[in-house]
């Protein structure tokens, strides 16, 4: 493919592959704020037939906080 090419993904930094940055590719990072990030997953964990029940939205937060939302 000629350049220039767009890549877009939802990969953390970590994940992206080495080649990646020794071709010195240039980035845009997008990050949302926690908190609206945390509303939208418990809605989205609440319709989700898949996995348990979230429980109830204070309890979503503790266990959003310690990292325990799957």
């Amino acid at each position: 493919m000629d350049p220039p090419r767009i890549i877009k993904t939802h990969l953390p930094f970590q994940l992206v592959p080495p080649a990646f940055w020794e071709n010195k590719c240039k980035t845009i990072y997008v990050a949302r704020n926690a908190k609206d990030n945390m509303v939208s997953y418990y809605h989205f964990d609440c319709m989700n037939k898949t996995q348990p029940e979230p429980g109830p939205w204070e309890g979503y937060i503790s266990k959003f906080m310690r990292g325990e939302c799957k």
